[in-house]
């Protein structure tokens, strides 16, 4: 989706690895998105946590006491109820099907939640339920709407509410 084409293109939905387990192009975006490129619909609304399914995360940055799940056996280790695998990205920072959250602060809101469910986003978690984080903090807000579409360079504090909640159910040590 790092081009414009590619983000309205259900032939490559459909290509993906997880289609032939969903059939339906339709489960890959949020019913409230409303977002296009060139007239027609994004395919997709939803990115999955970069700390599940790869171990990408182990290496990343210079904090690597934090945990990436690949196995069923590595979640039920940890508690499912509390780590989140897909959520409803900001159409300003989708781009692959890969959410950064990054543990040490060196990247914040790389990645940009949604803000399209009256100021919050949707967060599917390892147990099978959904819960909705409402944007709390008022730089979170500022940040996102911001950065829609403009570039615009962020500014954020460590202390921010909505990124520390988003990391505590994000992956554990």
């Amino acid at each position: 989706m790092r081009r414009a084409n590619d983000s309205t293109n259900l032939a490559l939905l459909r290509a993906g690895a997880l289609f032939p387990y969903v059939g339906n192009a339709d489960v890959f975006r949020c019913p409230a998105d409303s977002s296009e490129i060139f007239g027609r619909p994004r395919v997709r609304s939803y990115s999955m946590n970069g700390w599940m399914g790869s171990r990408y995360m182990a290496s990343y940055g210079a904090r690597t006491e934090y945990r990436t799940f690949v196995r069923d056996a590595e979640i039920a280790s940890a508690v499912p109820s509390v780590l989140w695998v897909l959520i409803d990205e900001h159409e300003a920072s989708i781009d692959d099907g890969f959410f950064l959250v990054t543990m040490d602060d060196s990247q914040p809101f790389a990645s940009f939640p949604a803000v399209r469910h009256s100021r919050g986003y949707n967060l599917s978690f390892t147990d099978g339920h959904v819960e909705l984080y409402k944007i709390r903090d008022p730089d979170s807000e500022r940040l996102f709407t911001l950065t829609q579409g403009t570039g615009a360079q962020q500014t954020f504090r460590p202390s921010n509410i909505d990124w520390i909640r988003l990391k505590q159910v994000t992956t554990t040590r």
